[in-house]
């Protein structure tokens, strides 16, 4: 379980540091505005 939960966190990790290399904040934030 604890083994599961750690590769999940490091998928969920990377994933989430792919969008914000491709996707800045301010660059949503203008798309929005």
């Amino acid at each position: 379980m604890s083994n599961l939960k750690y590769r999940l966190a490091l998928i969920l990790a990377l994933v989430a540091a792919s969008l914000w290399a491709l996707f800045p904040r301010t660059v949503v934030e203008r798309v929005k505005r």
